[in-house]
C-alpha cells in the first residue's frame, strides 16, 4: 500500500506538470480565439477582478482535458476498484493543490485558489480515478484445476 501511495505522489507531480503545460496549451488557444487572458499576473493579483475572472474561465476550460488525462492514467493504473480509485484521487488531488498553492505563494497568484474553475479543476483530479475503478471488467475464464 505505501508503494502505491509513493506511485500515486509521482503520478500527482507528473499530473502537476502536465496541468501546467495544458493551462498554457489553453490560454494560448483562448487567446487565438479573442478570449481576455492575461499573459501575466498583474502586481495585485487577488484584487483585479479581471485577472481573477480570467483565471477562472482559464480553469475551467482546463478541467476538460485534465478529466481526461485523469481517466486515462486512472485506466493505465489499472485501478482496482472504488478504493482503490479513491485512495489515487486523493494522493493526486493533494500533491497538484500543493504544487498550485507553493506556485502561487511564490509568484503571487494565490488568489487562483478561491475561484470555483481551480476548484472544478481539482475536482477532476479527485474523480477520475475513481471512475476509472468503478468502470466493468471483463470477466476472466475459470482455471482448470
Amino acid at each position: 500500500m505505501v508503494k502505491r501511495v509513493l506511485i500515486g505522489v509521482a503520478i500527482g507531480v507528473g499530473l502537476a506538470i502536465v496541468s501546467q503545460i495544458l493551462l498554457l496549451g489553453i490560454s494560448m488557444l483562448a487567446g487565438a480565439v479573442g478570449l481576455h487572458v492575461y499573459e501575466s499576473a498583474p502586481t495585485a493579483a487577488a484584487s483585479d477582478p479581471a485577472w481573477v475572472q480570467s483565471m477562472n474561465l482559464l480553469f475551467l476550460l482546463t478541467a476538460i482535458p485534465m478529466l481526461i488525462v485523469t481517466y486515462v492514467v486512472g485506466l493505465l493504473m489499472r485501478v482496482a476498484g472504488l478504493g482503490d480509485g479513491a485512495v489515487l484521487g486523493v494522493t493526486w488531488a493533494v500533491v497538484v493543490l500543493l504544487v498550485f498553492v507553493v506556485i502561487g505563494l511564490g509568484n503571487g497568484t494565490i488568489a487562483i485558489l478561491t475561484t470555483l474553475g481551480a476548484w472544478v479543476f481539482f475536482a477532476a483530479v479527485l474523480v477520475c480515478p475513481v471512475l476509472a475503478g468503478l468502470r466493468p471488467r471483463p470477466a476472466r475464464a475459470a482455471r482448470a484445476v
